[in-house]
């Protein structure tokens, strides 16, 4: 009889928040502020998807929407704090807060252009789309992805997946999941729990560290600096090839451009390192250590596998 009448007591309690907060209905609202040159905004979300742009106006604007149970018990407070400073919150009502059922929430944000800003999300996904601004992301549960921006851009998806295309600037990735990008033109430092990395299309030096999972790199034009545990290494150069990679289970794969020049230390205890007939390498050419001069020389190529090969080959369509 006490357990029913504890059960009946939480029902009502819920009940008469759904009153008070609103049943099963949709809600729109927005907030404004406008931050001061220099100042940096912390946006700080429990839940729900959100959308990160940026704009020509210098007023920083949140617009929420809510559907569902318990639209009416979301809201956004703006604050400033000690320094340069400009705080934005979430506040939600306090059963939403306390139990996993509540409304479908969706925040976009719009920045001024070149401002900073720091985002947390403890669940949901982010989207960053036309941004100029340089923007740390971190989210708890959720994936994370970014297109069309420039800027310093730091994204850790702590139990997701990130995803980038499209962006200028330098890029610091951390996820429990799969890393892609595309198309960037900046140093990227990638590095993940276990899943892959996949790139492509990159102008600036590469590092990756993934932590069982693949690595696959698809026309790098800068320094290699990459580690696998557990998946194989492939890396397509588009630019002279120079920097590292580290394979501890698994093989190495490296496509050289036609008429590249480098100086290579390859070795691999428990495989073999395999180089193409077409390309003319100059040095110790040992079937599980090569140390080697491929033309003129040029910059340093270091490879390192454990218990696979390691090979090297050209890309009959490069410069």
């Amino acid at each position: 009889m006490a357990r029913r009448a504890r059960l009946l007591a939480c029902a009502s309690a819920l009940l008469a928040a759904l009153l008070l907060t609103g049943s099963a209905g949709a809600e729109r609202f927005e907030r404004h502020a406008t931050p001061e040159p220099g100042d940096v905004v912390h946006i700080w979300l429990e839940r729900g998807d959100v959308v990160v742009t940026s704009h020509s106006e210098p007023s920083l604007r949140v617009e929420v929407e809510t559907r569902g149970i318990g639209a009416g018990g979301v809201d956004v407070e703006f604050a400033r704090e000690a320094g340069s400073t400009v705080v934005v919150r979430q506040r939600l009502a306090e059963w939403i807060q306390h139990m996993r059922v509540g409304p479908g929430v969706v925040t976009r944000i719009a920045l001024p252009d070149r401002s900073s800003a720091t985002l947390h999300l403890g669940e949901g996904r982010v989207s960053l789309e036309s941004l100029w601004a340089d923007v740390s992301v971190h989210v708890a549960r959720g994936d994370a992805t970014a297109a069309s921006g420039r800027g310093g851009l730091a994204v850790v998806a702590a139990r997701g997946a990130i995803r980038v295309a499209d962006w200028t600037g330098a890029l610091e990735l951390r996820a429990r999941d799969r890393i892609a990008v595309a198309r960037v033109r900046g140093d990227v430092d990638a590095e993940t729990d276990g899943g892959p990395v996949a790139a492509t299309g990159i102008e600036g030096s590469f590092r990756a560290h993934t932590h069982g999972g693949a690595l696959d790199v698809d026309g790098l034009f800068g320094t290699v600096a990459a580690e696998t545990r557990g998946g194989p290494a492939v890396v397509r150069f588009a630019g002279p090839p120079r920097g590292s990679v580290d394979a501890a289970e698994g093989g190495i794969s490296l496509v050289l451009p036609a008429l590249a020049s480098t100086r290579l230390d390859a070795h691999t205890p428990g495989g073999r390192v395999h180089l193409a007939p077409d390309l003319a390498w100059v040095g110790s050419l040992e079937p599980t250590r090569v140390r080697a001069r491929l033309r003129r020389g040029g910059q340093d190529l270091t490879l390192r596998a454990r218990d696979a090969d390691i090979r090297l080959a050209a890309d009959r369509l490069g410069p």
